[in-house]
């Protein structure tokens, strides 16, 4: 690590954060340009529920209330706080909480389900690229439960993926952070302390009992991820950046 700094001249970090951690590592900032990740926005939109087919290929019921995981279950992650907040929601009979995902921590997510019997919890593989917007249709809203300090050096992809299929977020991401101002400002989620099942629970019990139409919340989800992440501003940004 410390000889890529050494060696190069020019520096891409994906947030404010993550450059802000390289200029703690002795980075100049001069050298280092924040291009934010992108979804693919043309490809990924909101699909109606009676319109994926989705449903029907896992069985799910189109009238309940998902929320939804989709990535890597490994260590970045901490998909303990997921499996904690559905037992803490075992009583709403409504709600189901769904993870794709494929990773070191696959294993102990099936285990811990079949084990404890957390049986509003389902896990798929992760499903193929040209399925992404099928899954995160499935959603009321879509869980990042990221690991405390990750976001310093993370940003999902996962989570562009959610905003451009119209769906809110809950991110697990410290108060003060990119994310949390984020989701503060243009209102397209909830913002919770990481590894904190019961904040998890309180959010999703929330969205799901809101008077607010997700709809709408998905829809400023939509517009965030169009006006801020598009693949033509990220190309256009690395363009320029090579130039």
């Amino acid at each position: 690590e410390q000889h890529i700094y050494r060696h190069n001249s020019a520096f891409v970090t994906l947030s404010e954060e993550m450059k802000r951690t390289l200029i703690a590592r002795g980075i100049k900032p001069e050298t280092i340009t924040v291009i934010p990740n992108w979804a693919d926005t043309d490809s990924i939109q909101p699909i109606l529920r009676e319109k994926n087919k989705l449903f029907d290929e896992l069985g799910l019921s189109r009238e309940g209330f998902y929320a939804v995981y989709a990535g890597t279950l490994g260590f970045l992650q901490e998909p303990d706080v997921i499996l904690d907040a559905a037992k803490r929601l075992k009583n709403e009979s409504d709600i189901r909480i769904l993870v794709f995902g494929d990773g070191a921590l696959r294993e102990h997510v099936k285990n811990r389900i079949e084990r404890e019997q957390i049986e509003n919890v389902l896990l798929f593989p992760l499903l193929s690229a040209d399925q992404t917007a099928q899954v995160y249709s499935i959603a009321d809203v879509a869980l990042v439960p990221l690991k405390k300090g990750m976001t310093r050096i993370a940003v999902p992809s996962e989570t562009w993926l959610a905003l451009a299929a119209g769906r809110p977020v809950i991110v697990c991401a410290e108060a003060g952070s990119e994310w949390a101002r984020s989701i503060e400002h243009e209102s397209y989620g909830v913002c919770i302390t990481p590894g904190e099942p019961q904040e998890m629970a309180d959010a999703i019990f929330r969205l799901h009992a809101s008077t607010v139409p997700l709809s709408e919340l998905g829809a400023r989800a939509r517009n965030y991820v169009c006006e801020h992440a598009s693949r033509k501003q990220a190309t256009r940004a690395y363009y320029d950046w090579i130039q």
